[in-house]
Formats: structure tokens, C-alpha cells, sequence
């Protein structure tokens, strides 16, 4: 995709694969998942998973409500009974770690499947008083395995730790997820209390609230995603220009700059088509007023990248002040009626990399959103105002930021203003955890309150981190776009930006591409 000019250009080749509704494949990699099946890794994996996962005796049921032969058969699961799991592990790891992350998990697991590089990770646990004295991973006892993992664990080499978190957060994550095809349950939820039907019905929030339906189709209609029409074989500019995305004249960005002057305002007039505009080159070059059969030149006055918290109200301000905005977002948009009640559906859905998202010594996972909404999308809807002594800290040196210092009228101004828009309130009901713990510090003399939560309901249906299906949290897409669209902004979504690319213009350098991929290959965005 690429901008020139003030333009943006989608271009081709194209190549995706896409599943159902809105679910992301997991049938990127295939044939490498094969090769590396075939090295003993499932073996490996299901090694894993028991020594991760182990079954266990019920000895006593007390003071629980969980009905007793389902606890039963929660302790006694074994991650080695799950017989599909080493090829749904190796799928996450083939689509959800990248790089070195990726390479690093492999070679572990196809390490471990041979005796001598076990003798080497594992130490003497490994050692047999049979012949053949060395074993695999995979043949060892179930205790010899689970002290390696402890061994990595508490292990002074930074790589072994990395390894026992990686496969411990994989495996669980895996496990946890897991449905079985035969009942279309995992083993787990029953024991655990989880409830996989419409909970908003038994917490009686009903259906959809009106306006959020309203919101969702003014979203709707400005809002397409690239890779979806590329799948379907449909003309991209055609449905652009049907749509009233701002295709470019032909002439260039100078015909487009004096067009636009000339043009009504967006914000009146955001259904208007440029059915007859475009000019490109397949690689995304400009090519003064030619007519490119690969390309789709767009033009608009911003472009932003990304879709939350900071794009969002950035598109609606702009928006509002008359500018004709694009709004880019690298990840797909989940309506609310294709909301998954399922963890491993919902991650895989919206969150980067299915929540697998990692620092690199693997010591802290970040679950970021990936959707349209950004982290508004899937966040827990605690909403704080920037405390008092964080501003002082700012108005004083060495920052000296007076302007966003506790005197700032302007800065607290803007603070009422966004919690204004999202319905930050207090009064909500708490749930059993939170309400003891609340009562617990109290006892110990310990402030606590109540979190302020961007909600408009005061139940909550205890799904936030899979995009609140109820549509009562007010995350991005909720609100702030919806703005923009109704201003005139358009959205496109399955474009990921790469960098910002510098051009001198009049003696100072400008912002005036963003190369990034766009429906699974690199093309370009650009603007100035």
C-alpha cells in the first residue's frame, strides 16, 4: 500500500489466507510444521505437557462448590492424554513467535527428541541404568522430567529460564485452550466453573444496547478491510471509490493538492466518489497521470496509524478540524456479534500474537490488543486520570512540563473531557474477589477505592478482554472513531505500517511514507 503525495496507494500482489467469520488461520506454515513433526517433537511435547501437566489423586473435596466427580477428572487430566495437542503447539509456535523466539523453541524441542543434546540440557537426569544409559527426553520418568524443568527454572543461565517460562506459558496456554472436537468442550471448564454459553443472558445484560448498535454500523459504513476484498476477488478501487474512500485524480499529488482545495468539506460530503481517479504504478511509484492497472491511489490530508487509545482520539480531533483522515490498522475489526466466548479464539482474534507477546528474556508478557480499538479493545476498562504527584513530578525539574503540571487548567480540561466522552463512572458492582479484597484493606487500614471504568454498565459481564460483546465498555471503536467517521474519516484495516520514511522538502525534512504490508505482502504507505 503506499501514499504519494498526499495520497495512499493500495497495490499488489495480494496472498492470504483467511477462515471463517473473522477467525485468523492457523494453516499459515504447514509444510514446516510437517518437517518439524516428523524429528520425534510430538513425542517431546506430550513429554512436556505431562511433566507441566500431570494427573493427580483426589483426596478430599472441601468447602467447594465444583461438583466432585468434575474435579475428579480435572486432577486427574494429564497434558499427555491430550493427543491433538502437539500439532495445535506447533501451529501457535509457527504463527504466533517469530524470529529468533521462533527458532529458539524448534531446536529445543527437536533437541530434546535425541539422547546426547538431552544428556546435555537435562544433566544426569537422563542417566539410566539400562542400556541404552542415555535417554530422551521423551522416554525419561515423569519425576526425572519435572526436575529438569525446576532445574531450568531456578537455573543460573539466563537461556534456561527463557526456556522453562516459553514452554510453561505455551503448554498451559495450549492446554487451557483446547477443545475437543467430540464435545466441543475443553476437560477443564467444567471443573473451573467457566461458562462457554451467552453469560450476558445469566447476568442479565440483554441485548446489545441501541446506541452501541448505532455506533457499530456508523463505524460500518466507513470502515474496510483489504484483505477480506482481495479474497474475494473484488475490485479494490471500484469498492473504494463505492464506499467514498478519497481516490486521488489523475495528474498527481499536485492535481490532487488543488482538487482537494476546490473539494467540499469531507465532513459534509463523506459518501463522495472519485470513481474515475487513480494513478500508480504497480511498485507504488508515482507516475504522474497514469492510470495503473495494479494500484489505488488515495489522498487525504492525515493519515494515523493505529487504532487506540492515541489514534483514535487523534483521528476524531483532526477530524473535527476539518482535515480528511485515514485511520491504518495493521490487525482486522471484530463486530460484536462475532465476539468468541472462548479464550483461545478471542486471543487469537485480537491480541498480538494471541497474547504470546513477550520481552525477550521471556520474563514479561504483554497482552496487547491487535484489533480495531487497539488495547481499548480488550483491556480491563480501568480508567485513572493522571494522579497529582505524577503532574508535580512533570511541572518540576528536571522536566519543567508546567503545562502539564496539577495547575494546568488546559491539561485537566482535557482529562474531564475524555472521561466525559468514554463514561468513566464509579458505583459499579464488584465482584466476590474484588469486594474482599476492598474489605481486606479496609481491616488493615490500608486505602483502597473503587476503579474508576470507562462502562456505561454497572454489572459487569466479565468478558472485557474479549472485546465486551455486551457493548457497554466504550473502547475506541465505540467511541473516538465512531467520531471521526461521523466527521468524515475513513479506516482501513489488514495494513501494517513498517517505518516513517523522510523527504526533504523546502530545506527541512517532512513525514512522507510509512512502508508496511499490507494484506500479507510489502507494499508502501506514504503521505506528506
Amino acid at each position: 500500500m503506499q501514499v504519494t503525495g498526499y495520497s495512499c496507494v493500495v497495490s499488489p500482489p495480494y496472498k492470504l489466507v483467511r477462515s471463517s467469520r473473522t477467525r485468523r488461520s492457523l494453516k499459515r506454515d504447514d509444510r514446516s510444521i510437517k518437517i518439524f513433526s516428523t524429528c520425534k517433537m510430538e513425542n517431546v511435547i506430550l513429554a512436556l505437557a505431562e511433566a507441566i501437566w500431570p494427573g493427580l489423586e483426589l483426596q478430599a473435596v472441601e468447602r467447594s462448590t465444583v461438583d466432585a466427580a468434575a474435579l475428579s477428572r480435572y486432577l486427574r487430566l494429564s497434558g499427555a492424554e491430550m493427543k491433538q495437542l502437539p500439532e495445535e503447539v506447533l501451529k501457535m509456535v509457527n504463527n504466533y513467535f517469530v524470529g529468533t523466539q521462533q527458532q529458539q523453541l524448534k531446536l529445543l524441542l527437536q533437541l530434546l527428541g535425541h539422547r546426547l543434546p538431552t544428556l546435555l540440557l537435562a544433566g544426569q537426569h537422563c542417566l539410566s541404568a539400562q542400556w541404552p544409559l542415555l535417554q530422551p527426553f521423551h522416554q525419561m520418568p515423569l519425576e526425572a522430567r519435572q526436575a529438569v524443568l525446576q532445574g531450568w527454572a531456578h537455573s543460573s543461565l539466563p537461556p534456561l529460564r527463557k526456556a522453562y517460562k516459553g514452554l510453561k506459558a505455551l503448554l498451559a496456554a495450549a492446554i487451557l485452550t483446547h477443545i475437543d472436537p467430540a464435545t466441543g468442550s475443553n476437560p477443564c471448564f467444567e471443573a473451573l466453573g467457566y461458562t462457554q454459553g451467552d453469560r450476558l443472558r445469566e447476568i442479565g445484560l440483554g441485548p446489545l444496547p441501541t446506541a452501541a448498535e448505532a455506533a457499530e454500523e456508523v463505524l460500518c459504513s466507513a470502515t474496510l478491510h483489504i484483505p477480506e476484498l482481495v479474497a474475494a476477488g473484488v475490485d479494490v478501487q471500484a469498492c473504494l471509490a463505492k464506499r467514498g474512500f478519497l481516490l486521488a485524480p489523475q495528474g498527481g499529488p499536485a492535481a490532487a493538492a488543488a482538487a482537494a482545495a476546490a473539494a467540499p468539506d469531507a465532513s459534509n460530503q463523506p459518501d463522495q466518489q472519485h470513481a474515475d481517479s487513480a494513478a500508480a504504478t504497480g511498485n507504488g511509484k508515482h507516475s504522474g497521470g497514469s492510470r495503473s492497472a495494479g494500484g489505488v491511489e488515495l489522498f487525504y490530508d492525515a493519515v494515523i496509524i493505529g487504532s487506540g487509545a492515541g489514534g483514535g482520539v487523534t483521528a476524531a480531533l483532526l477530524a473535527a478540524a476539518g482535515m480528511r483522515v485515514l485511520v491504518l490498522e495493521k490487525a482486522g475489526w471484530v463486530r460484536r456479534e462475532d465476539m468468541s466466548w472462548l479464550e483461545g479464539e478471542a486471543h487469537a482474534e485480537m491480541y498480538e500474537r494471541a497474547g504470546f507477546l513477550a520481552t525477550e528474556d521471556g520474563g514479561i508478557n504483554v497482552l496487547a490488543g491487535s484489533t480495531l480499538g487497539g488495547g481499548t479493545k480488550i483491556n480491563w476498562t480501568a480508567s485513572l486520570r493522571t494522579p497529582e504527584h505524577v503532574r508535580r513530578e512533570w511541572a518540576a525539574a528536571p522536566h519543567s512540563l508546567g503545562v502539564l503540571g496539577p495547575d494546568s487548567q488546559a491539561f485537566s480540561a482535557a482529562l474531564d473531557a475524555v472521561c466525559s466522552r468514554l463514561g468513566v463512572s464509579t458505583g459499579s458492582h464488584m465482584s466476590g474477589p474484588n469486594a474482599k479484597l476492598l474489605q481486606g484493606l479496609q481491616l488493615l487500614g490500608v486505602h483502597g477505592e473503587e476503579l474508576p471504568r470507562n462502562c456505561l454498565s454497572k454489572t459487569c459481564s466479565a468478558y472485557c478482554n474479549f472485546g465486551c460483546r455486551s457493548g457497554h465498555k466504550q473502547s475506541s471503536d465505540a467511541t473516538w472513531l465512531v467520531d471521526a467517521v461521523r466527521m468524515g474519516a475513513h479506516v482501513l484495516t489488514g495494513v501494517e505500517a513498517q517505518r516513517v520514511l523522510l523527504e526533504a522538502h523546502g530545506g527541512a525534512e517532512d513525514g512522507s511514507g510509512v512502508p508496511g504490508l499490507c494484506a500479507g505482502s510489502r507494499q508502501q504507505v506514504c503521505w506528506r
